[in-house]
């Protein structure tokens, strides 16, 4: 390594150390300091510390920040306008914040101060945001701005509510971002303000981790929030792309992906329950709520949640080498991490989505999802679709050429009725009439296309022409239809596995043991997820069926582990309270065998049967008379 690129390492790697120990005096300093100016957090409310607690120690990670990244610039002059963008609306957040962390500020008052820090951040610096080659006007690109920058705000703000997590998933976002900068190049001032901020939240977090001697509070939670959210626009190149901000997205992806959890959840509670507390008002279900719940120790928790900020942070990496060589594994990478990020921690949002879907809504809310929800979800779809398959084959799709390939399909879907068919009671009729007629628009789509490159409107090869058409049906009607299966599937039986094994996991339980697998075993099945005992939930540890052709098979998603004849060998090996009959055509020797065993270990025995019964009213009109 050559002395100037010594020196440039010593440089980066300077003012974060700088940065750390300004910090970390300024906490122990702060810690003495701010209870004598009132600023305590009371134990109490939603609050899980017990002890008054001095809030506020974000004063230091602002000032810690600020003289470094200053001392930095003055020594290596900027090569753009970011620390002037941070200076400002960063400094009047910051006041803000110490006032809000002395006398409790009004929520409507701290957003209207964060919109106007937006704007301000806007009109210093402008810059393009555009998707699919269509550049934002301005008036859009401030609508963009405020969003963004309001949104990561308030992320950063909802998570810090446990000791160390704020400061902790703060440094790992930061070094992950630096290295982001770092393989792009040609970004050396947001490397430093990432390594400055990382510098800042570690000293700190010296006196934060549990047991916590002083929290951030709102001044250091909207500051770093705000450092973040900026910084990830002036490391746009030249205008930003929905793809090109999702490296940051996902770099911050923990405190992001919480905030989004809280408005789902809000919203349906909301939806359940009218006369809930709306989606401004705080609750005990963020991440670090549950993860505390779970594991059961403050510190526990935070680990768990640094290891997941370092998952979102890898993701992130993973994907910046991927979207320009290969755009396909990245999306698949994309998908599949939000999969199973909300497969493994929406579990309270999608339960009460659940009994959302359950119990139904209103008529003008049903009217609104039939008739609205899934004609602006195919749209998107079908967008988002065509967009990637033009992305991964690096061909650029005029705006009017896409609208003439869409607008068939979806004509044909809301002309045909499609989509007054409700979907959480579809058959499979329903889905085999979706998939014709889908494909018949995506011909119409594909002649249109076709039309348009033979008049030489569009300029691609025949190769490339049938890959991006085979592309574009495939991804369509993957998520178009998939969409449709999920929800069934979801309704009739994950949520409902979800809510026995999560929700309940507190709740005495019954081992249950099923004989016979066949249609009444299905239905009980079904039975048992949609209505059950939700008093005293089961445990099914499989089927009993007598049918040779079943052994070691798998029936409605339960194991078949013997014959009647077996009943003893089950039991040992895994005892079980309840059998439930499940049949109809059991002979009665072979009940009464059932009855003779279950006597015998004490146990429960239950039938499940459907009945038909003739109403007749006439008799009930007569006995009135």
């Amino acid at each position: 390594m050559r002395f100037p690129e010594i020196l440039a390492v010593v440089r980066l790697l300077t003012f974060p150390l700088i940065a750390f120990f300004i910090s970390l005096a300024g906490t122990k300093l702060a810690i003495q300091i701010l209870p004598k100016f009132g600023m305590l957090d009371q134990p109490g409310g939603r609050h899980i510390h017990k002890q008054p607690v001095p809030r506020g120690g974000g004063i230091a990670v602002v000032v810690a920040f600020f003289l470094s990244l200053g001392a930095y610039f003055l020594w290596s002059p900027p090569t753009s306008n970011l620390f002037f963008r941070l200076l400002l609306p960063g400094g009047v957040l910051a006041i803000l914040g110490v006032v809000d962390d002395r006398y409790d500020l009004s929520a409507r008052l701290k957003l209207i101060v964060q919109i106007l820090c937006a704007a301000t951040v806007c009109f210093m610096a402008p810059c393009a945001m555009s998707i699919a080659g269509w550049e934002f006007p301005w008036f859009l690109m401030l609508g963009f701005t405020v969003l963004w920058v309001v949104g990561i705000i308030n992320a950063f703000n909802l998570i810090d509510g446990m000791d160390g997590v704020a400061g902790g998933i703060s440094s790992v976002s930061a070094g992950c971002l630096a290295i982001w900068f770092l393989i792009r190049g040609g970004h050396q001032d947001e490397v430093v303000v990432m390594l400055v901020l990382l510098g800042s939240c570690l000293g700190f977090l010296r006196y934060n981790f549990h047991p916590a001697k002083i929290f951030l509070g709102d001044v250091g939670s909207t500051f770093i929030g705000f450092v973040f959210a900026v910084t990830a626009l002036s490391g746009q190149d030249r205008a930003a792309t929905l793809t090109s901000l999702l490296v940051p997205l996902l770099a911050i992806g923990v405190p992001i992906f919480d905030e989004a959890l809280a408005v789902w959840r809000r919203v349906v509670r909301k939806l359940l329950n009218p006369t809930a507390q709306g989606v401004m008002s705080a609750d005990q279900d963020h991440l670090h709520h549950r993860l505390l719940r779970e594991t059961g120790g403050q510190s526990k928790a935070a680990f768990v949640l640094y290891c997941l900020a370092g998952g979102f942070a890898l993701l992130s990496i993973l994907l910046t080498f991927f979207l320009d060589t290969a755009p396909g594994v990245a999306f698949f990478l994309l998908v599949a991490g939000i999969i199973v990020a909300i497969r493994h921690l929406a579990i309270p949002e999608l339960m009460a989505s659940a009994n959302l879907v359950g119990k139904g809504f209103s008529l003008p809310r049903k009217g609104i999802l039939i008739n609205v929800f899934h004609p602006l979800f195919d749209l998107a779809m079908i967008s988002g679709a065509l967009f990637f398959s033009c992305r991964i084959l690096h061909f650029h799709i005029h705006g009017l050429i896409a609208v003439m390939m869409l607008t068939p399909i979806l004509l044909l879907l809301y002309v045909s009725g499609i989509y007054r068919v409700y979907w959480l009671r579809a058959s499979i009729t329903d889905y085999s009439r979706l998939l014709w007629l889908f494909l018949g628009g995506a011909m119409i789509a594909c002649a249109i296309f076709g039309i348009a490159r033979h008049q030489q409107w569009i300029l691609i090869p025949a190769g490339r022409f049938v890959v991006l058409l085979l592309l574009f049906i495939l991804l369509s009607l993957c998520l178009i239809v998939g969409e449709r299966f999920f929800i069934r599937y979801a309704e009739g039986l994950w949520l409902f596995k979800l809510q026995q094994s999560r929700l309940l996991s507190n709740t005495e339980r019954l081992r249950a043991l099923i004989y016979g697998g066949g249609l009444f075993c299905r239905l009980f099945v079904t039975y048992h997820f949609r209505i059950g005992n939700v008093q005293r939930p089961c445990d099914f540890i499989g089927i009993v069926d007598d049918e040779p052709a079943l052994q070691n098979m798998r029936i409605n998603s339960l194991p078949v582990i013997g014959r009647s004849s077996d009943f003893d060998r089950i039991y040992e090996k895994t005892p079980f309270d309840i059998i439930i009959v499940a049949s109809r055509n059991i002979p009665e020797e072979k009940l009464r065998t059932v009855n003779e065993f279950a006597m015998r270990h004490h146990l429960q025995v239950m039938r499940f049967s459907v009945q038909e019964e003739i109403l007749d009213f006439s008799q009930a009109e007569n006995k009135s008379m």
